[in-house]
Formats: C-alpha cells, sequence, structure tokens
C-alpha cells in the first residue's frame, strides 16, 4: 500500500525548511567563509573533556576524568550512553550543519512546527519562526556557548504544542509528538529547561482540568492526561540512563549533597546555597527589556554611537573599532546579552489577549506570569522563596532569569496565533475593532511611559560607583559623555520599536479593511519582524564571534609553561595554574590534571575544601615562591610544607607564568599513595575540616568518628622503606598500585572520595575504601607486598543503560504503531472506495 503525498501540501513547509537554513547560513556569514564560531562554555567543555576524546579515539569509554578538580564522573561532561535513541536523533538533526548554524536551524523549525500544529499561514510562520530563532535572548547564549540550553529550548516549542494537539482532540498525534519532543528536550540535557516544561505541563492540566469540570468532561481529560504522561515517559526513557547517572552524581555535589560544614548538617537539605543560585536575578523593571532592549542600558558592554558624546571626547573610533562601553545598570553580575522579545511580537501578543480562545490565552497567559515572578528572583522572594524552599527540585537550578525563555516562547506564539486569527477571517468586525482599539489604548500607553521613562531617567546604575573610581571613567567629562550615550541608545531604541508597532497596527488595519493583500504584507513582516531582531542580535553576536580555525585551534596550543609540565614521564599528578582563576579555569584541563577546573556541578567536599584551605592557601604560595641566583623559580620547603590541602592532592607543579620559566615544582607534593604512622579522630566535619591545615600528610590521617570501627582500633605502622607506588595509569578510571610494607598499614591516595562507583581490590580481594583528610581515599592494607587496584564500576551506570534500552524499544514500538494505524486507515479508505 502506498502513501500519496500531496505535493501542494508540504510546498510550503518545504520552502520553509530552506528558507531557515537560508536565514541562519546569512546571520552566521562568516562560516561560508570557513570561520568558526568561538563561544567561551564551549571552548571549556572542549578543554575539560579532552582526556575523554582522546581515549575515545584509541577505542577506550571512562566514566571518571582525572583533569577536572582533582576527578570527577564524566557524566555532566561527555559520558556516552549506548541506548538512547534521541540523542541519536538529536544528533542528527544538528550534525549536518556547522556550529551555530545549527542550533539557530533548530530554534527556527521547533517554532514553525508550534505554529503549524495551530493552523497558522505556513508563510506567516515562517517569518515569525526565524524572527524567532534571530532573537537576542538565545543568540547570546549561543554565542556563549549555552548550547544545551538553546537545543533545550528549540524542542520545548514544539513540545508544548504536542501537549496542547492531545487537549484538542487530536489524542494519538499529539501523545507520539508530545513523546518525540519531550524525549528531545530531555536528551538536550539542560534540566532546568526540562523542568520549566514539566511546569508548564502541569499549569496546563490544571487549566484543561477547570474546564473538564465546568465542562462535564472529566473522562475525556483523564484519559488525555493520562496519554500524554505515558507519552511523555515513554519519550523520557531512552535517555534514563543520563538523567539517573546525573542524579546520583549530584548526589555528591554541590547541587544535590547536604552541606557538611553547616550547623546541624545532618538535617541540612542538599542543594545550591540561595545566595548563589538567585544571583543571577531579572530586575522587575529590567522586564521593561523584552520591550525596548536597552531599557537597562544593554548587555554589559555594548557598541555606543560613533557620533555620540564619548565618540566625540575620545575623537572617534580608533583604527577601525567600535567604541565600547559598560552600557548595563541593573544589578545582575553581568549580561552577556539583554533578553528582547520584539516590538512586533509584543503588540500582537496585546491583540491576541482579545481574540485568541479563551482557554489558551489562560494556560500562556499563567505560564507567562510565572515565567517573569521565576526569572524576579531575589527582587521577588515573597514568591520565589517559597518556590526555593518547597517545591521539589527547585533548589537544584540557578539563574532565575532563564524562566524567561518560557515567556519568551508564549508570547510570540500568542502574538502570532492572534494574528493568524485576524488575517484567516476567524474574528468578526466587531470583535476585531474592540481588540483593535484596546490594544492601540494598551500599546500606546506603554510606549508613552517608555518614553517618559527614557527623558527622565539619570541613566546611573548600582556598579557606576565603581567604575568611575577607574581610569578612563575617572574623567567626570567622559563618564556623563557615557550616561548621554546610554540615554542616545535606550531613545534609538524607542524610536524602532514605536515605528514598528505604528507600522503592525497599519498592517493589521489595512489588511482587515481589504486593502492590504497577505502577499504584499508578507515582505513588511518579514522587515519589521526579522529586521528587527537582526539588528539587535548583532551587537551580540556577530562577525566577530567567528575565527579561522587556525585561530580555534590555537586556543588549545600548548604555551612554554605547559611544555615544561608536559615534560614529567610521570603519568598522574596535578597542576594548579595561578595564570588564571583556578576555579573558573578551565583550559588547564586541555594538558594537565587541573586541581581547579570549570564545573557548575562540583563535588560539595571539594567545593569545601575550595572555600576553606585551597583558596586561602594561594597566599602561602606566593609567599613561598623565591627567585634562585641564576632566575629560576623554585619554592621554600618550610612555606610549602604548610600547604597541605596541595600536598594532599598531589600538586606537583604550580604555573605562575606562561613562559617556560613560569613553572614551579612544589617539592612537598606528597605523590600519589603513601603509607600514614598515625591517625588524628574527630567528631565532626568541621574538626575535620581545620584538622588539614594542622597535619603532616606524609605522618598523619584524619579520620571521622563515621570510620570508628573500622579504623580507630585498627593498629598499623610503617618501616622505613615502605611504600605504595602507583604501576599503571593507563585511563583515569583504573588505578594499580604496588605496596610493600612490614606491618600493616593505612595507605592514603591523592584521589578525591567519591562513594558512587569507586571499587578496591588489594590482590584482586574486594576491599573497603574509607574517607580521611575530609576529601580523600584511604585503604587498610596488610603487611608484606601487595597489588592494589581501584576501578570506577557505578551501578547507576549499568542499570541506566538497561532501561534506557527498554525505553528505546517503547519507543519504536510506539513510532510502529502509529504506522500500522496509518496504514490501516489507508487501507480502510481504498477498500471503501473501491467498494
Amino acid at each position: 500500500m502506498s502513501f500519496p503525498i500531496n505535493i501542494k501540501s508540504i510546498l510550503p513547509h518545504i520552502i520553509a525548511v530552506v528558507s531557515i537554513i537560508i536565514a541562519a547560513f546569512l546571520y552566521c556569514a562568516p562560516v561560508l567563509k570557513g570561520k568558526e564560531i568561538v563561544q567561551n562554555d564551549i571552548i571549556n567543555h572542549k578543554a575539560q573533556s579532552h582526556e575523554l576524546k582522546t581515549l575515545k579515539d584509541e577505542g577506550i569509554k571512562t566514566l571518571w576524568t582525572s583533569r577536572v578538580f582533582g576527578g570527577m564522573t564524566v557524566f555532566n561532561i561527555g559520558a556516552e550512553f549506548d541506548y538512547d535513541i534521541m540523542n541519536g536523533i538529536r544528533v542528527s538533526l544538528l550534525r549536518p550543519f556547522p556550529a551555530g548554524v545549527n542550533i539557530i536551524i533548530l530554534s527556527c523549525l521547533g517554532f514553525y512546527i508550534l505554529l503549524i500544529m495551530f493552523g497558522v499561514n505556513p508563510y506567516v510562520a515562517l517569518i515569525s519562526a526565524i524572527a524567532y530563532g534571530l532573537s537576542s535572548n538565545l543568540l547570546s547564549s549561543i554565542a556563549a556557548g549555552h548550547n544545551t540550553k538553546i537545543i533545550s529550548i528549540a524542542f520545548m516549542a514544539p513540545a508544548i504544542g504536542a501537549t496542547i494537539l492531545a487537549y484538542r482532540g487530536k489524542l494519538f498525534m499529539g501523545a507520539l509528538l508530545t513523546a518525540l519532543f519531550s524525549g528531545l528536550l530531555v536528551s538536550a540535557s539542560h534540566y532546568q529547561i526540562v523542568y520549566y516544561f514539566i511546569l508548564i505541563s502541569v499549569v496546563g492540566g490544571i487549566t484543561h482540568l477547570v474546564y473538564a469540570i465546568k465542562q462535564h468532561e472529566l473522562n475525556r481529560f483523564i484519559k488525555t492526561a493520562g496519554i500524554l504522561i505515558v507519552a511523555g515517559i515513554i519519550g523520557f526513557l531512552p535517555s534514563f540512563s543520563k538523567v539517573y547517572n546525573i542524579y546520583e552524581h549530584n548526589k555528591e555535589t554541590i547541587r544535590g549533597s547536604k552541606k557538611f560544614l553547616a550547623e546541624e548538617s545532618s538535617t541540612k537539605p542538599g542543594g545550591l546555597d540561595k545566595s548563589y543560585a538567585m544571583s543571577w536575578s531579572h530586575g522587575i523593571l529590567e522586564s521593561f527589556s523584552v520591550v525596548i532592549p536597552t531599557f537597562m542600558g544593554g548587555a554589559s558592554a555594548e557598541e555606543l554611537p560613533d557620533n555620540g558624546e564619548v565618540s566625540k571626547l575620545v575623537g572617534g573610533p580608533k583604527k577601525g573599532r567600535p567604541l565600547v562601553a559598560p552600557t548595563y545598570i541593573g544589578d545582575q553580575p553581568f549580561l552577556q546579552g539583554v533578553i528582547y522579545f520584539g516590538a512586533a511580537f509584543i503588540f500582537l501578543f496585546f491583540l491576541s489577549l482579545f481574540v485568541v480562545d479563551q482557554r489558551i490565552k489562560i494556560w500562556m497567559l499563567s505560564i507567562i506570569a510565572l515565567s517573569f515572578f521565576m526569572a524576579w528572583g531575589r527582587h521577588f522572594s515573597v514568591f520565589t522563596d517559597l518556590l526555593f524552599d518547597y517545591l521539589p527540585m527547585y533548589n537544584k537550578f540557578r539563574t532565575p532569569s532563564m524562566a524567561l525563555c518560557i515567556a519568551g516562547i508564549a508570547i510570540p506564539f500568542m502574538g502570532i496565533l492572534g494574528l493568524n486569527e485576524i488575517i484567516s477571517g476567524k474574528v468578526d468586525e466587531l470583535a476585531f475593532k474592540k481588540a483593535f482599539k484596546n490594544t492601540l489604548y494598551i500599546t500606546g500607553g506603554l510606549i508613552t511611559m517608555l518614553l517618559l521613562y527614557g527623558l527622565v531617567n539619570d541613566w546611573i546604575g548600582p556598579k557606576d560607583a565603581a567604575l568611575q573610581a577607574k581610569a578612563p571613567w575617572n574623567n567626570p567629562s567622559l563618564f556623563e559623555a557615557l550616561l548621554a550615550d546610554r540615554k542616545a541608545l535606550y531613545l534609538r531604541d524607542w524610536g524602532v520599536g514605536a515605528t514598528i508597532m505604528v507600522i503592525m497596527a497599519s498592517l493589521i488595519w489595512f489588511q482587515r479593511k481589504g486593502r492590504l493583500s497577505l502577499t504584499v504584507m508578507l515582505p513588511v513582516l518579514i522587515l519589521i519582524f526579522v529586521g528587527d531582531m537582526w539588528r539587535v542580535s548583532k551587537r551580540y553576536m556577530n562577525d566577530d564571534t567567528f575565527v579561522t580555525p587556525k585561530e580555534f585551534k590555537g586556543q588549545f596550543e600548548p604555551n612554554p609553561a605547559d611544555k615544561v609540565v608536559l615534560q614529567d614521564p610521570d603519568p598522574h599528578h596535578r597542576v594548579i595554574n595561578l595564570t588564571r582563576n583556578p576555579w573558573t579555569d578551565a583550559m588547564t584541563s586541555y594538558h594537565h590534571e587541573n586541581v581547579g577546573g570549570h564545573h557548575p556541578a562540583k563535588i560539595q567536599r571539594y567545593q569545601d575544601m575550595i572555600e576553606n584551605h585551597l583558596s586561602t592557601q594561594v597566599q602561602m604560595i606566593n609567599q613561598a615562591i623565591v627567585q634562585t641566583p641564576d632566575g629560576r623559580l623554585s619554592m621554600n620547603p618550610q612555606i610549602s610544607k604548610q600547604m597541605t590541602a596541595y600536598n594532599m592532592l598531589n600538586a606537583k607543579y604550580l604555573i605562575v607564568k606562561n613562559e617556560a620559566g613560569g613553572v614551579v615544582s612544589n617539592p612537598t607534593a606528597c605523590g600519589n599513595a603513601w603509607f600514614v604512622s598515625e591517625i588524628k579522630k574527630v567528631s565532626t566535619d568541621r574538626e575535620e575540616m581545620d584538622a588539614v591545615g594542622q597535619i603532616d600528610p606524609m605522618q598523619t590521617a584524619i579520620v571521622h568518628q563515621q570510620f570508628a570501627d573500622d579504623l580507630y582500633s585498627y593498629e598499623f605502622g610503617k618501616d622505613a622503606s615502605a611504600n605504595v607506588r602507583l604501576t599503571s595509569f593507563d585511563r583515569p578510571d583504573v588505578l594499580k598500585y604496588e605496596s610493600n610494607n612490614a606491618q600493616a598499614g593505612l595507605a592514603v591516595f591523592s584521589e578525591v572520595i567519591y562513594t558512587n562507583g569507586w571499587k578496591a581490590f588489594i590482590d584482586d580481594n574486594p576491599a573497603e575504601i574509607y574517607r580521611v583528610n575530609y576529601l580523600l581515599r584511604a585503604m587498610k592494607v596488610p603487611a608484606g607486598k601487595h597489588v592494589i587496584e581501584m576501578r570506577f564500576e557505578p551501578d547507576s551506570y549499568a542499570l541506566g543503560e538497561r532501561v534506557s534500552l527498554a525505553g528505546t524499544s517503547m519507543f519504536l514500538l510506539l513510532v510502529g504503531g502509529f504506522i500500522f494505524m496509518i496504514y490501516r486507515n489507508q487501507k480502510s479508505l481504498a477498500s471503501s472506495e473501491n467498494a
């Protein structure tokens, strides 16, 4: 049985896909010249996952890396999962196109599919989808390298549409698409966006439940909601292995572990510190930036006008480079780019409030309000504190402003639905006139208010006091010129926004009155939708974001200091790079085992060690470094011996300059493993942490009373030649040692403790791993010569892979069932036609 294809019906969609691809390439035009996008977070990821890639090229799959924060799992860094079909689909969608281009295409397509699900004119859907995909809130995140976030948002749009389809009666199609798009959303691995999608779905379910009760359709609602839940589970299960292993990993990280050093730590719940989680809270007034992008001045650094006041004072741009200055006057730490929804979308959103289906409107308005309330974070603590303290899992996430991605979909979606209702003639004349008039009142009042704001605002921000203390802004005339330029930038954007709203209103009015055909209207829509988004987003992701392949690769080339360290044949030692901020330093991980790193889900105990010893002992490093008569740098061993945290982590080298002479060897690094002579007993985690700075780790191990039964009465010692020697380090998840001690001994290893997965063996017999020194591993080793092995084999991985295989099988069965239904329906239709 063949399935007939109606070329006429699919042609607009083919045109849409091709147009979206062309638009993405045009925006990222440098890729046509062979250039590559530079994304800071992706650069960091490539650096920290380099060890994994190297091993993969050798045919080795590992779940542990030695390169980040002394060692951690790779579940958040680049672990491979074999049975996730959703991951395969997602990669297949992204792989054909260059980085950056592919995410823009996916964002546009996701929004286009959402609109097509609701019968929006394909060409209107195409224009608005391109505008949405080029919005600054998406592209500034792409420029920063927040790829998983934007890919997740791209899939969230059609996933929302799929659930609405099911509630609107297209149950099986809605369920299948819900499974597909929610599964792709989960596979992208940005679980904060997944969390938002779940909240959206819950709000939608409540909305439809209320209507079902009112309309006596409760049975239908229960059936639909149940099928959608099952579909969501089927979509989720292929990615179960990754989600589950990240969940298990997070139990020991700052996102899930209890706070060991807090008072009454045994009852302190896991999750992020509230002040840390709320640091990127979107200001309440700052929300107007969705209408005028420079409402708060713009991003942390914006290009100033060529003919502006600063330009006049400094003599214009130098060497053809634009003048860039601090323009942001909000209180977030910094902004890569602004969250701007577009003046045209905003106008249409207000219009849609009077013409869109009531049920959809209530759902969308509810999630828009929720989006802003969550984004305000600490500025709306009466609400967000309740969420943080009581809403399950909410305290695992940071950056409240990210919640605006919900409104970023819902507002344009509502606006285009409203536009489609009007141009398709579904709104009668009386209703149209009322809606149009009310929209003019609202938008006119809004634009007038925003103009007054721009005129009376002093354009001084909370960071300007610090700014004025530094050159060149300590020049009063130059600072006043900056304020004038901030105002000019705002008024320019205000003028563009007001003009777009007037044009949008005129188009709708004349089209409705029959004086303007849709064919003539479409090019103008391209100009005001796509053109507006293009001009704003180019401030944050432009040609300067791209570099040649040689320049891209050059970022990872070892500098002279790296080359000196790499000459050491010792395969397993750590490096602290003081030419960077160690605790946000990913680049060192490309070549070395890094004491530092860059990761939002650090192991909690390691974070505690950073805050209590590693950060403070940096001052000791500065005091310990001395210059020898021949000009070389070395360390005073009397001072370096006090660097107990670095010593016990085997920080063998310190990089203080990016030159050959900038590498300092640490003479008191403890090595890979050693026997101790005694233990220091402590009762609390705080005592254990404090004791780290008071011991000689080569002689003493700090043992918490948690291990009293096994270690407090353990009789051990070490002879003069006792040693534990690393014999094999071919991969970071397998460590092999040889020990030699005439007495039973307590061996300490310079390895970070992690309870879920590390297994130890002595002469192939299972052995216990204990925690000592707050952070390290230790083992009881019998007298004599022995072979010790540690292997990272988490049970969670094997379980996760089995569930993912079952989930992939279930999804394929669902797709097969859908194909069979189409086949059966086509066969029934053919039989009835032949009868």
